[in-house]
């Protein structure tokens, strides 16, 4: 893909470097748009995909704002760097990728820099009057006394973008939330109403928000690893993994085969009792009960076997930069064959119990479809993007932790 950048980017770039077998292109800002739109548009590159857009504040007063770029059709992956003082607008490319909206928004709140042309450029994480942008080195790491708690708190504000749209109309605003339904999340929307139809919806995120990035910059590695435990409750493992292998990368570590087979059966075991929170309270909120306390049963299963490798139910904090905490001891290892040979009969329950439910289908069927376009142009990942119809698995695609190596096989010896 170096080769590709280079012939059809060409003077464009600043620079283009290789790190850690990931490609980084540095451009300026006045080149950002035509170089974002060549990345896109080009088929030899073929980067629809935005998957994050993060901001660094670096020495002398810049920022750094990185574009983490995917190509599925290539199955390879892209970095931009663009480099700005303090001060200078840099032009939104939520044009180009529609998923940067709410990076973008973040990269303003948190770091204050400025994206010229966006479509809605206000706070997304901190509330309204907030004074400060809390990722800048100088913002202290407890907060800023001089703001007091309510200060920081801020005032709870209708969208004034939909009011004002609606000003003389016989449109409802109404404020839903914000509310924490037990394991969904924290989530307030703002609706406006036409009678009982919902004409347009804007959700507001910021109600738990830890400032882990700012946590991180007083901490070692392997202390961040707690931290990244409660980024998700229901996939703790899983985004302990992507951290440590990030660091891994960063250091240039190679971890022993056992270990990284652990973490590959660990992780899936937390994807499975995750998506079971998932699959049984979806199914209590459009009025199916039964489901829930099945998918309850087995994820106690998996918490149970989580309680015997590190005397944890949820937070286990588990993984290590270099390998994991300890060894498993073997009965956790005969659990987990057990469970999973028996987990086949457990999901074909669930198909009964739902799949062809003739009021489940009519509380589901037709609502809330996403294109697999549409889906890719917003940054949906995973089983989302995979329902939207795109043939997408990291795990396949770009396969990671030795996915890619049949660990079944029997013609070599197991890692366990």
């Amino acid at each position: 893909m170096k080769e590709e950048l280079t012939t059809h980017l060409g003077d464009r770039l600043a620079a283009v470097t290789e790190a850690c077998g990931e490609l980084t292109i540095t451009v300026l800002p006045e080149q950002l748009l035509a170089v974002a739109r060549q990345l896109r548009d080009q088929e030899a590159l073929a980067f629809t995909f935005l998957s994050d857009l993060t901001g660094v504040d670096c020495a002398a007063g810049a920022f750094e704002v990185v574009y983490h770029l995917l190509s599925m059709k290539h199955r390879s992956r892209v970095r931009i760097k663009v480099r700005i003082d303090r001060g200078i607008e840099l032009p939104s490319v939520a044009g180009i990728w529609p998923a940067a909206n709410w990076y973008e928004r973040e990269a303003y709140d948190l770091l204050g820099i400025t994206f010229a042309g966006h479509p809605d450029l206000k706070r997304i994480l901190t509330p309204d009057g907030f004074s400060g942008h809390p990722l800048r080195k100088e913002y202290p790491l407890r907060g800023d006394p001089a703001q007091g708690i309510s200060a920081q708190r801020g005032e709870v504000t209708m969208a004034a973008p939909i009011a004002a749209e609606t000003a003389g109309s016989e449109h409802l605003i109404l404020n839903m939330g914000p509310q924490h339904p037990s394991t969904h999340g924290v989530l307030r929307v703002i609706l406006e109403l036409d009678g009982e139809v919902i004409v347009n919806a804007e959700p507001v995120i910021g109600h738990l928000h830890r400032g882990v990035e700012k946590l991180a910059e007083h901490m070692t590695y392997n202390q961040v690893i707690p931290l990244m435990d409660r980024l998700d409750y229901c996939s703790p493992l899983i985004n302990n993994l992507g951290y440590v292998l990030a660091v891994e990368k960063l250091l240039g570590i190679e971890i022993p085969e056992r270990a990284a087979a652990l973490r590959v059966l660990l992780s899936e075991l937390t994807r499975i009792q995750s998506h079971l929170i998932w699959l049984g309270t979806h199914a209590l909120d459009i009025g199916a009960m039964s489901p829930l306390l099945y998918m309850f049963r087995e994820r106690e299963e998996i918490l149970d076997m989580y309680e015997e490798v590190w005397g944890a139910r949820m937070h286990l904090a588990y993984f290590r930069v270099g390998g994991v905490a300890a060894d498993v001891p073997k009965s956790f290892l005969v659990r987990a064959r057990k469970f999973l040979s028996g987990f086949y009969e457990k999901v074909d329950m669930y198909e009964a119990l739902l799949t062809e439910n003739p009021i489940w289908k009519r509380r589901t069927q037709g609502v809330g479809i996403i294109s697999g376009d549409e889906a890719i142009a917003l940054g949906l990942s995973g089983p989302g993007l995979r329902a939207s119809g795109i043939d997408w698995d990291l795990r396949k695609h770009l396969p990671y932790s030795g996915y890619d190596r049949p660990w079944w096989c029997p013609r070599r010896k197991s890692a366990f």
